[in-house]
């Protein structure tokens, strides 16, 4: 039980749209962005001051989407299959062009963006690490 002088946090945005469980979140404070992915392979990107959808990106094999992230600068969104055996982590422009994949043998397993948003870093199923520059 909450004591009584214990207030209970209440979300400060709901982001609506996806019609199926969502898989994968990230987050840009820098450019008051939010994306969610899902296990149908639509990605959503709202405004988080008002919730405003900006733009909806679908896998192009409709596969559970399990990595996600923004990058500040350059601005771009990662998307990147949920399957371990998918190889490719795919660049987006925040207008929805697919501007570049990434493919590393054998899937990749974790990804991670640089502090300064330049690089992203990729580690394979088969013991590979990969960084690659996103300008």
């Amino acid at each position: 039980s909450v004591p009584k002088h214990t207030t209970v946090p209440q979300p400060l945005r709901a982001l609506r749209g996806h019609v199926r469980e969502i898989s994968a979140v990230a987050v840009s404070a820098h450019l008051d962005l939010a994306a969610s992915g899902a296990v149908d392979g639509r990605v959503l990107l709202h405004t988080c001051h008002n919730g405003a959808l900006v733009r909806s990106i679908t896998h192009p094999e409709g596969a559970t989407i399990g990595h996600l992230h923004i990058a500040s600068l350059p601005h771009r969104l990662l998307v990147g299959a949920a399957a371990t055996s998918e190889g490719r982590l795919r660049v987006y422009s925040l207008g929805g062009a697919c501007l570049h994949t990434f493919a590393l043998a054998g899937g990749i397993r974790s990804v991670l963006l640089t502090p300064e948003h330049m690089c992203v870093v990729v580690g394979g199923v088969s013991g590979e690490v990969c960084i690659w520059r996103l300008d």
